[in-house]
């Protein structure tokens, strides 16, 4: 992070696990993140890395049955570790909000999309109803909703999914909170609106100061808008580094192999798509050892013993790899 940013989100050695007392198995190992205001901090990783999983357990919002623990959890200051349900259900959308994977499983179907934006409005900012029409019709404008009267007297089910994605990041951003966890944002957006969604997130993150947590599959957004990319594996951190020293001099095998996914679609005399060979493991049986090395052309027999820490290689730079260290 940037020296004399303010930090708004400080997360050390978040663990996430699943199952009954005493047969939990852990699915997110030990996950640390910084964030400072007007930055953006991204996690990137194939599905099933754990990323979706380590934003929702930031909100609290992780499935039935899960437990959510972590060393220190800071947003703006607050330890949300220390807070009763309630207390932390007061402050989503305040301190902290979400932008989701899914709009339509986010947004409630049996209640028109303006009273709901009315409830976020009037709950953390204290405003009027009548207020909080005329600020719902600003953020539905600055996010490209076009009538924004009408959408307001609909229901989720009576719009795209592009719309619905447009509705969820206007509702995130409402009450200006110090925090965003953008997850895949632009999934349902073409790529016009996809550039217009993101230049918005950036330019709200600036106006406000507000940090960013930008979970995306989506290299080529990440590049253009994160500060610091996190690459997960199995629910792990393997690679963490500035943006620019992430493209230019990666080092973990999974970092490489997803960059080449990348590279060769725009590498001249060839269209094809490289591939990862095989798929990730499940996030609550990653194997022994280093959870890719089953996947890795470079493995060898220490790999499958060693469960590598993350250590720095450079400046910044930390990966969890065994050749990192010879």
């Amino acid at each position: 992070m940037a020296a004399g940013t303010e930090t708004v989100l400080d997360v050390e050695n978040l663990r996430v696990s699943s199952g009954a007392r005493g047969e939990r198995r852990v699915l997110v190992r030990g996950v640390s993140l910084t964030v400072g205001r007007r930055r953006t901090v991204a996690l990137v990783g194939e599905s099933g890395s754990g990323k979706t999983l380590t934003g929702l357990a930031l909100m609290g919002l992780t499935p039935a049955g899960t437990a959510v623990a972590a060393e220190r959890l800071l947003v703006g200051g607050v330890d949300l570790t220390r807070m009763s349900e309630p207390e932390f259900a007061r402050v989503r959308g305040r301190r902290i909000a979400m932008v989701f994977q899914n709009p339509m499983e986010a947004l409630n179907p049996v209640l028109r999309v303006g009273h709901q934006f009315s409830q976020v409005l009037t709950r953390n900012l204290g405003v009027s109803r009548s207020d909080a029409r005329d600020r719902a019709r600003e953020l539905l404008d600055s996010v490209g909703v076009s009538d924004a009267r009408r959408r307001l007297g609909q229901y989720p089910f009576e719009m795209s999914g592009g719309m619905l994605q447009r509705m969820m990041i206007a509702l995130a951003l409402a009450a200006e909170p110090d925090l965003l966890v953008a997850d895949e944002p632009t999934t349902a957006l073409d790529t016009t609106l996809q550039a217009q969604v993101m230049a918005l997130l950036a330019e709200r993150r600036e106006d406000v100061g507000m940090g960013m947590v930008l979970v995306s599959h989506d290299l080529g957004l990440v590049a253009e808008y994160a500060d610091e990319v996190n690459v997960m594996y199995a629910g792990r951190v393997v690679e963490r580094a500035p943006t620019r020293e992430m493209f230019a001099s990666p080092v973990h095998p999974y970092t490489l192999a997803l960059l080449r996914t990348v590279r060769e679609i725009a590498s001249p005399g060839t269209d094809r798509l490289s591939s990862i060979p095989g798929s990730p493991p499940p996030l609550d049986d990653p194997g022994s050892g280093c959870a890719f090395a089953p996947r890795c052309s470079f493995a060898t027999a220490e790999c499958t013993a060693v469960v590598p820490e993350l250590k720095g290689v450079a400046e910044g730079h930390d990966v969890a790899c065994v050749r990192s260290e010879r």
